[in-house]
């Protein structure tokens, strides 16, 4: 790389950088002004001063303070990636809470930085940085704010990515070892180092190249068969993260499978969005209820796309949000909580974001990015908003 070309990517990853900055100070704008209503949590439920830290934030939350409790809980399925690599801040601070919110930023920046050199590589700058804005516009994007564990989970998708694109498998196995140690959805991200390897050496032979990437795959597992060994060790028992997950079964009902072949609960509410803009029932159009099925058909779709068309992209890592769909779906695929957390998810399908900043209508300068963006954090700060006020939105 010539000097000058080294000096446009510096200063492009500032301006991703800076995008993201940006983002956040509007989400933490939206978030410290929101109405908090305190008769909206449940019976039982934890209130605390930080307004991003609701739900989930309090099983991580309570693993920093305490630990994992004595028996299995519903806390027992949370990882502990986020709040071990949380502890030092928040001993040498005292505040837990926001520490946990700290470093969610902190990581989500480091998310956005190998984000953005990941597509510099594939694309110029200005294709990479509407990438950046169209995750940081994401409305799911507001967990990069929160008590959640979706900032780092991000760091590690979106390393994992650049060092697979430079080769470094052995890198990008134990970033997914860190991913495997964040959330099960990791497992995902451990297959995607094992595909691109079989895929990207077809000239060394198979069975050294199946030994190899067995090795990958096993460094890959790592934080996750490691977590697993503590829950045992710890409870006496190898179930112990699926007992955890009693209370979360799905519940069945007369037409169950049928709608789970067809992907009704999926592909009905994902037209909503559409019904309501036809309408102009703008009220509907607020509830993030009623977009996050369609964000994940759409970007379900946009990985379809990618797999099977030409293009700049890598077709491998294109199978993320398809295989975090399914990990999602599969176990609750009538509704519930995994349901409703899909979209969430679904923030690691950077190549998505990648190929749709490609796409020719938003290549016509700054107006066409700007205005989808610009509706996009709306839609994002109204998902905050109704987070901190104890509403689940994803």
């Amino acid at each position: 790389m010539n000097p000058r070309a080294a000096h446009v990517d510096r200063y492009g990853l500032i301006y991703a950088l800076l995008i993201y900055v940006v983002s956040r100070a509007i989400v933490m704008t939206a978030a410290l002004l929101a109405p908090l209503h305190t008769a909206n949590r449940e019976p039982g439920l934890f209130w605390v001063d930080p307004p991003t830290i609701r739900w989930d934030a309090g099983h991580y939350r309570y693993i920093l303070m305490f630990g994992y409790p004595p028996q299995p809980s519903d806390t027992t399925a949370f990882f502990p990636a986020y709040p071990l690599v949380t502890w030092p801040l928040a001993k040498l601070t005292g505040r837990p809470d926001l520490s946990l919110v700290i470093v969610s930023h902190v990581c989500g920046a480091g998310a956005i930085a190998f984000f953005y050199l990941w597509a510099r590589r594939r694309a110029d700058a200005d294709l990479a940085l509407r990438a950046v804005a169209l995750v940081c516009s994401y409305p799911p994007a507001m967990f990069f704010s929160t008590g959640y564990s979706e900032g780092l989970f991000l760091l590690c998708v979106a390393a994992a990515l650049y060092f697979l694109e430079r080769e470094w498998f052995w890198r990008a196995a134990l970033t997914s070892a860190l991913a495997t140690g964040t959330r099960p959805t990791g497992i995902v991200i451990a297959a995607i180092v094992m595909l691109y390897f079989l895929t990207s050496h077809r000239a060394i032979a198979w069975p050294r190249r199946l030994t190899r990437a067995a090795a990958l795959g096993f460094a890959s597992l790592a934080g996750i068969l490691a977590h697993e060994a503590f829950l045992w060790r710890y409870y006496g028992r190898a179930d112990a993260y699926f007992a955890a997950q009693e209370s979360w079964k799905p519940k069945e009902r007369p037409d169950y499978w049928r709608r789970v072949v067809t992907l009704k609960p999926v592909l009905q509410p994902a037209l909503e969005p559409i019904k309501g803009l036809a309408r102009a029932d703008f009220a509907a159009l607020k509830n993030p209820a009623t977009w996050n099925q369609f964000w994940n058909v759409s970007l379900l779709t946009i990985a379809i796309c990618g797999l099977v068309g030409p293009g700049r992209w890598p077709r491998v890592p294109f199978l993320i949000p398809i295989l975090m769909f399914l990990m999602g779906y599969l176990a609750d695929p009538a509704g519930g909580a995994r349901l409703v957390g899909i979209a969430r998810y679904q923030l690691a399908a950077l190549p998505c974001f990648a190929w749709l900043a490609g796409v020719r209508g938003l290549r016509g300068g700054l107006i066409p990015i700007g205005l989808l963006c610009a509706a996009l954090m709306l839609l994002q700060v109204r998902y905050v908003q109704l987070f901190c006020d104890w509403v689940l939105v994803s």
